[in-house]
């Protein structure tokens, strides 16, 4: 009777042993094909920046045409209204936007922009009333009227387009090129209509 129940239990034992290792195996392979897709397969993340008003999709390395719509957007904005009273705020805004090379340069810029209009009494603003992603060449144009407002004397209205590269390193977005330039957008319409190749513009 002994025997037989010894018998009876080391079966049992036996088959939860094999249930276990089968369970354990299988754990095994899930957890190696999540290691796999975590390695392997970037994730997309989404999110609804602050003072944005819809979802932006940025990949490891990648971003939605609206990313770059909206910073292209929010850049020129920060930038084309810069005061005396501003520069410092927008100086420290953009010094996470910008590549460090691209923002030292941009201070100096926005900083003697600023001293010019101290001087003058100067104000300008920018509004903008277009904006476009051109994907062959990873450049948003945004294009408004920007107006100088003298201490004395009657405003003068512009049109004027933003251009920047805006890239993806790490889930970050960078403005790595910045133009500033009179007129419509250097889009490849534009240079299509003047004879200027991509690396001329």
């Amino acid at each position: 009777m002994f025997y037989g129940k010894l018998v009876k239990d080391r079966g049992r034992a036996l088959a939860l042993a094999d249930k276990l290792t089968w369970m354990l195996l299988i754990c095994f392979l899930m957890l190696c094909f999540t290691t796999y897709q975590a390695v392997v397969k970037k994730p997309i993340v989404t999110l609804i920046p602050p003072y944005l008003d819809q979802r932006l999709e940025i990949a490891y390395n990648a971003a939605s045409e609206s990313l770059h719509l909206k910073w292209g957007m929010y850049n020129a904005v920060m930038i084309g209204n810069v005061t005396p009273a501003s520069i410092g705020d927008v100086v420290s805004a953009l010094e996470y936007t910008f590549t460090p090379q691209l923002y030292h340069k941009m201070k100096s810029q926005l900083q003697a922009q600023a001293d010019e209009l101290a001087k003058s009494g100067s104000t300008v603003s920018f509004q903008p009333k277009t904006w476009e992603y051109e994907k062959e060449t990873n450049l948003t144009f945004v294009t408004g009227q920007q107006v100088i407002t003298p201490l004395h004397g009657n405003p003068r209205h512009k049109t004027v387009t933003y251009e920047f590269k805006i890239e993806v390193n790490n889930y970050v977005p960078y403005v790595s090129h910045f133009d500033l330039y009179p007129d419509v957008p250097r889009n490849k319409h534009w240079r299509a209509e003047n004879g200027v190749s991509q690396q001329q513009s």
